[in-house]
């Protein structure tokens, strides 16, 4: 865990046997009530990645994510990959 403020960054450990539960993408509305439905029936909690256009279309399903008491992050507005990391192994490239 990660915490940042005015002091800095702080960091911490999880309790042992502690999952991370991440989604990736969405909300989309046949999947996630399901999702939704089974942590709550097994007292979990996630972390939510959206894009942006999908949460705009589906806003009751980002409320009902916030609501349950889940993490919401941001997977851009339309889930486009970025760019790619550069090239450690060779470095720059001498053009």
């Amino acid at each position: 865990m990660i915490g940042i403020d005015r002091d800095g960054i702080r960091t911490g450990s999880m309790p042992a046997r502690t999952v991370a539960l991440t989604f990736d993408g969405g909300p989309d509305p046949v999947w996630l009530p399901r999702i939704l439905d089974l942590l709550r029936r097994n007292n979990a909690r996630a972390t939510f990645f959206v894009h942006g256009a999908q949460a705009a279309r589906h806003p009751e399903l980002v409320r009902r994510i916030r609501a349950e008491g889940h993490e919401i992050g941001s997977n851009t507005y339309t889930g486009a990959v970025l760019g790619s990391p550069p090239d450690l192994v060779s470095g720059p490239s001498s053009r």
